[in-house]
């Protein structure tokens, strides 16, 4: 079992410690700027840090965290259950159940990593799970048999597709409560945002396109032709390319230019696509190709398949942690998790999973 560098992570935790001390000094500065009885000289003092700043601060330390102590949760279909794993040491720490006859499927966090929702395909539900406490918030109808859910980055909003009813149910996450319906989207499979949560992108399998939804109006304002059955799709860290995985033997990743909405290159990569995913930097893209047992690597310069790593028995989900250095597969049919460090391209540690593990996402 491969672990993470002693001294990366040293010095991750010295950064974010310093972090903690800044903020904290700050706040301290902040109850005592004009108290009575205030310990110390009084000193010089700063402006008063903005809600800006304090956001900004956080979001520092949070992604930090995420570098340091990554934990991706693993849905386990067949087992009505998610396993959680400490993705540094590749450790199982923990398991919940969703509860009977409610097998569930996609999985997707908040930008906070406090909350997590699930779809439960044959309960026409959506699970809103504390990720703390593992305990259930919410269970939110949407819908007949919803496929694939997505946060906003504002943390705001929750898109879920309802593939039967060909439509996406719009979830207000403060409330829980379903705000908007948009209709008009066939099949609707997986979604993916924009960097800039101004755009939704999902997948219409039954028509071969992609959906490009404006998320101020919740309306369709184009479709995008891409080839055979759209399975997966992700969007680039720049917001400029859209990577569309095909659930078909055509074997080939369609790439969109956002800007256009057009295909701009189509990559031979496996057949019968379940899941995609891009690292961090944008210079890779993993994809799932379930028949044979494999991800496929793409180079996202060159569009060409650099690498082909064989995991378990057929791969569904896929995600990479927040670092980029290890890459998360659910084997739905071996009940592994393959994990391949992305420096080599190779499967550095198998983890027992779930009866039936099909999607990961890392909090």
């Amino acid at each position: 079992m491969r672990r993470a560098n002693p001294i990366f992570v040293f010095a991750l935790s010295v950064s974010a410690a310093v972090l903690l001390l800044s903020f904290a000094a700050r706040a301290q500065s902040l109850s005592s700027h004009g108290q009575p009885g205030a310990q110390g000289p009084p000193g010089p003092q700063g402006p008063p840090a903005s809600a800006t700043d304090v956001e900004l601060l956080t979001a520092r330390v949070r992604a930090l965290e995420r570098a340091i102590h990554p934990i991706a949760f693993v849905v386990n279909n067949r087992g009505f259950d998610v396993s959680i794993f400490e993705a540094t040491s590749n450790t199982l720490i923990s398991s919940f159940s969703l509860g009977p006859f409610v097998p569930p499927g996609r999985v997707a966090f908040n930008p906070a990593g406090t909350r997590a929702y699930i779809t439960g395909f044959s309960g026409n539900t959506v699970f809103v799970i504390d990720t703390a406490s593992h305990a259930e918030i919410a269970t939110i109808q949407v819908g007949f048999s919803p496929t694939s859910v997505g946060v906003n980055p504002a943390g705001t909003r929750a898109y879920v597709t309802v593939g039967f009813a060909g439509l996406v149910s719009v979830i207000d996450t403060a409330t829980n409560t379903v705000i908007a319906t948009i209709p008009e989207v066939p099949y609707a499979g997986d979604v993916a945002f924009n960097p800039a949560g101004t755009k939704a992108y999902v997948t219409n399998r039954s028509a071969d396109s992609v959906s490009v939804i404006d998320t101020s109006t919740n309306t369709v304002v184009a479709t995008v032709p891409v080839g055979f059955s759209p399975s997966a799709l992700a969007v680039n860290a720049a917001g400029t390319r859209l990577y569309v995985a095909h659930s078909s033997n055509i074997g080939a990743v369609s790439v969109v230019d956002t800007t256009t909405n057009t295909v701009v290159a189509t990559v031979p990569a496996g057949q019968f696509h379940q899941g995609i995913a891009i690292n961090p930097a944008g210079t890779r893209v993993y994809v799932t190709n379930f028949l044979s047992a494999t991800v496929s690597v793409i180079d996202t310069t060159t569009n060409t398949v650099v690498a082909t790593v064989a995991v378990g028995n057929a791969p569904v989900g896929v995600a990479v942690s927040p670092a980029g250095t290890r890459v998360y597969v659910a084997n739905r049919d071996s009940d592994t998790v393959s994990v391949i460090d992305t420096a080599t391209n190779l499967v550095v540690a198998t983890l027992a999973a779930g009866d039936g593990p099909i999607d990961v996402a890392f909090k």
